[in-house]
Formats: C-alpha cells, sequence, structure tokens
C-alpha cells in the first residue's frame, strides 16, 4: 500500500473509532437516563458492544415466524387475516437510525411478550379478553388505515395510571390481559396496540414500540409507530387522533424497539 493509501486507512480508523466512541457514549447516556422504561441495565462495557455492534453491520435475518405469530397465536385464524407485508420504514422524526438485531437487553419488553403468550392459553376466555377479541373481529374487514385509528381509539379508552399506583414499582411493562383489567400508562398502552394490530395481521416489522423524550412535558414517554402503506402513523395515549408521524414534532426518538430487533436513534442537536 503506498503512503496515500496508509493514509486514507489511518484516516478511516480514526473516524470509526470517534464515531465508536461517541456511540458507545450515547448508549451509556440512555442507557443511565431511560434504563427503567426499557429494561436495560447498560455497563460501560455491554454499551461499547452495542456500539461496536453497529459499526459491523450485521446480516439481515429472516423475521422469526413462530415469535411474530405468537401474539396473534390466541385468535381465531377465522378472525385475522393473512400478514401484511412489511411497509418500507422512513427514519423516525428525521432521526438517524442503528440498528441491532439483538434484544437480549431489553427484558422489560421480552418477558412482557412471554408472559402474554402464557396468558391468553390460560385466561383467553375471561370477559375482557373476550371483549377485546370480538372488538377486533369486528375489524377484519376494515382498510389497514381504518384498522389503525379504530385499534388506537378502541385502546385509548383504558383508563391511564401510574405503574407505582398500579404495581407499586415505578415501572412495569404491562401485557394487554393486564393492562384491560388495570389500566396502564404510556408503554401499557403502546402494547396493547401492538398486540392488537398484530392480531389483525400487521407485521411486526411495520411497528415499533418507540420510547421518546417529550419536549414540552420533558419526560420521557411511548408511543407506537405504524409503518403503512398510508403513511407513517404515530398512537399515542396523549392524543386522541392517530397522527401522521409527518404532523408530530413534539417528541424526540432514543430508541424503538419491535419483536426481533431495536433501533438507537440520533437526532441533530436543536432539532
Amino acid at each position: 500500500m503506498n503512503q496515500r493509501g496508509q493514509d486514507a486507512a489511518a484516516s478511516k480508523e480514526k473516524v470509526q473509532l470517534r464515531d465508536l466512541t461517541a456511540r458507545k457514549s450515547l448508549c451509556e447516556a440512555f442507557g443511565k437516563r431511560f434504563g427503567a422504561l426499557g429494561g436495560i441495565r447498560l455497563s460501560a462495557a455491554s454499551a461499547a458492544i452495542l456500539a461496536i455492534e453497529t459499526l459491523i453491520p450485521a446480516p439481515a435475518q429472516a423475521e422469526d415466524m413462530n415469535a411474530q405469530v405468537r401474539l396473534a397465536s390466541a385468535f381465531s385464524p377465522a378472525a385475522i387475516k393473512p400478514l401484511a407485508a412489511p411497509v418500507r420504514s422512513s427514519a423516525l422524526f428525521g432521526s438517524t437510525e442503528i440498528k441491532s438485531n439483538d434484544i437480549r437487553a431489553f427484558t422489560k419488553w421480552t418477558s412482557t411478550m412471554s408472559r402474554f403468550e402464557k396468558q391468553m392459553s390460560e385466561k383467553a376466555n375471561t370477559p375482557r379478553v373476550q371483549m377485546w377479541k370480538a372488538h377486533l373481529s369486528g375489524l377484519k374487514d376494515k382498510s389497514a388505515r381504518d384498522q389503525i385509528i379504530a385499534v388506537n381509539d378502541y385502546v385509548n379508552q383504558t383508563r391511564y395510571i401510574e405503574d407505582k399506583a398500579n404495581y407499586g414499582k415505578s415501572d412495569q411493562w404491562a401485557t394487554p390481559v393486564e393492562f384491560f383489567s388495570k389500566g396502564g400508562d404510556c408503554e401499557d398502552f403502546a402494547i396493547a396496540k401492538f398486540a392488537s394490530l398484530r392480531a389483525l395481521g400487521f407485521s411486526a416489522e411495520s411497528m415499533r414500540i418507540a420510547i421518546v423524550q417529550d419536549k414540552i412535558k420533558n419526560i420521557a414517554h411511548a408511543v407506537l409507530v405504524v409503518y403503512s402503506e398510508d403513511g407513517t402513523f404515530v398512537l399515542d395515549n396523549q392524543n386522541k387522533k392517530a397522527e401522521l408521524a409527518e404532523n408530530v414534532s413534539r417528541y424526540k426518538p432514543v430508541f424503538s424497539i419491535s419483536s426481533n430487533s431495536w433501533w438507537l436513534h440520533r437526532v441533530q442537536a436543536g432539532v
């Protein structure tokens, strides 16, 4: 390699190292600030691993069909349509996205999915669950846009209650069974909407639970983002209307997660 090539390689290594350091710091920062909300406990070492992982893109992974179907497995096949093809997603709220296919650190999310699956095999016939299933069954012939709007309207009728009052702890991610029985807070609304749309045939790839910073209230918040042929919708318990993401400016995305992947979001300063 000639001197020019060596200099170019050295320069590239410096850029990668600087990017790695920045991403490590960002991972640590959101791990400390939003860790309780996302179920993340990031040490400096694990944050570094996550940052390194983003520098070496992993091969695309086919979605695990078992994981994809299990959120809808409690609903009769006659009540749902075939899984819709995923719609190509755009960067959320103008952010730069860093994707990882390793969600093991998100223990609250993964344990909630597992708990829900178990509950639906044991409590699928309770009156409240039957009411939920009946509502979804009535939406099966609607358009995707109408289903998104109807699910948002239906779930937003549930009582909002802080986790401390509901469970005696500062942060508890509730399954839809628990949520419809006891009410819940922002991430519980988002999870119930995710499960409802999964049951209606939306692919897990087309939805994410997004942890955001509410720039108006200056608090952490959670919403469901749905990518569809009609646009990207934000389903929010703070808003009665399912809004197109392009019309939502109050949130700064931190990270988002779906069944098998998660995304770290970076937003330019001042945005």
